[in-house]
């Protein structure tokens, strides 16, 4: 099978082509930018997407960006993940191709009861969780017949963007220096990237069974920040933990935990990395400069 993949950044989109490649189907790598062995494309450019999905047998979106403060950083973010979900979702339509899109696990927000389940209530918080239930509400009001919604929980692992918990705590450890988290009480479910790639391939190759659904991929093992801070300092051997105050402000998630039954009858998929090794790995990639 020929798939293209949107958003195929250094991270999860890397690792979904990866995943792809393994199950031996074919990948046409894109990204806003372009590098060795992924070409440019802007989600947002119906023409250009089209063109790419009239190559693909389907497709995998996991484009988006993330902002913060900057009212027009904001807009622009919003703009990509919902007109870029939009232009998708409609060239795969005319072309009658299937396609899986990234939700996010921010869709829940704050009010939801935990652990999340699929069929429950959705309460965004951020711009970005609002974004992404935007567009997921849009594209399956569009094109319900061919699209599939995968939401993973929190993905981590080497090359994980830097502004993300476990990224900071590594950093700080390889540096031998001071991790900073408010209150530490806060739990989230972890899922390790190459599980979470798994998943979606997985999606690519049953998705006419599961057109429609909306699946949160996820380890089923929220842990709390302080917890995650302390394995990773203690696998390092190094660095130092400094907890401050708990966050006060509204809105903010105590605990984003995930109903994972859905994920395991419905696409066979359960995480295999418990977060001890993935956490490791983490920092064994780290050591060595990856």
């Amino acid at each position: 099978m020929r798939v293209l993949v949107t958003g195929c950044s250094a991270f999860l989109g890397d690792a979904v082509a990866d995943a792809l490649r393994q199950r031996n189907h074919s990948v046409i790598a894109t990204a806003s930018t372009a590098r060795a062995g992924v070409s440019a494309l802007d989600a947002r450019d119906a023409d250009a997407v089209d063109e790419r999905v009239s190559s693909a047998d389907a497709v995998v979106h996991l484009a988006a960006i993330r902002a913060y403060g900057d009212p027009a950083r904001t807009a622009h973010a919003t703009d990509v993940i919902v007109a870029g979900t939009a232009a998708v979702v409609a060239a795969a339509r005319r072309r009658a191709v299937p396609v899986v899109i990234a939700g996010s696990g921010e869709e829940y927000g704050a009010e939801a009861p935990v652990p999340y389940r699929e069929d429950g209530v959705y309460a965004p918080t951020s711009e970005y969780g609002r974004a992404k239930r935007r567009a997921v509400v849009e594209a399956l009001a569009a094109y319900r017949e061919g699209v599939c919604v995968l939401r993973p929980s929190t993905v981590y692992g080497p090359r994980q963007p830097s502004f993300m918990l476990v990224a900071q705590c590594v950093r700080a450890a390889v540096a031998d220096d001071v991790v900073r988290i408010n209150g530490g009480e806060q739990r989230r479910d972890h899922v390790y990237v190459t599980d979470a790639a798994e998943a979606f391939a997985l999606a690519i190759e049953n998705a006419s069974r599961i057109r429609g659904q909306q699946i949160n991929i996820a380890s089923g093992d929220a842990r709390s920040v302080r917890f995650v801070a302390e394995r990773v300092l203690s696998i390092a051997g190094r660095g130092r933990l400094d907890v401050g105050p708990a966050s006060t402000r509204a809105g903010d998630v105590m605990e984003a935990s995930f109903d994972v039954e859905r994920a395991a009858t419905a696409l066979g998929w359960t995480a295999r990395t418990a977060i001890d090794e993935g956490l490791a790995r983490c920092v064994s990639a780290a050591l060595a400069g990856g």
